[in-house]
């Protein structure tokens, strides 16, 4: 009965054996750490720029910074995304929908170089990284 006691003890302190299988337990806290230092370097290199188109949009315009539309995606279903509005306010209005063009007087000072980099379309990064 004594033996049994021990190996009850000798369990509680390791969940389960470990098999051959199992990864080293320094690879996986290893792992664990690039996973983390990774993802705060890819938030700081995608968010920091985001953050100052944002401002800057609000600093020119003044307006919302976002404003989403409706897209077709796989098999026609529909969703919503996101962008940095790197147009006025009343772009559409006198006209209705045109799709832009060269030195297209509709988006604001400043914001040519988000459109072309396609900085204004954060959240398509986002869900091409599988997030929904």
């Amino acid at each position: 009965m004594e033996s049994y006691t021990y190996q009850t003890r000798t369990a509680r302190a390791s969940p389960r054996p470990r098999s051959l299988a199992d990864p080293p337990r320094l690879y996986c806290a290893t792992k664990r750490g690039l996973d983390i230092v990774l993802s705060v370097v890819g938030l700081l290199v995608v968010g920091l720029p985001l953050l100052a188109c944002a401002g800057w949009i609000r600093l020119i315009d003044g307006g919302p910074v976002f404003y989403w539309q409706w897209r077709a995606g796989r098999d026609g279903m529909l969703f919503r995304i996101y962008k940095l509005r790197t147009m006025r306010l009343d772009a559409e209005e006198h006209g209705g929908v045109q799709f832009a063009r060269s030195g297209d007087p509709r988006i604001l000072p400043g914001c040519v170089w988000m459109r072309r980099s396609h900085m204004d379309e954060g959240r398509s990064l986002a869900t091409s990284c599988g997030a929904t």
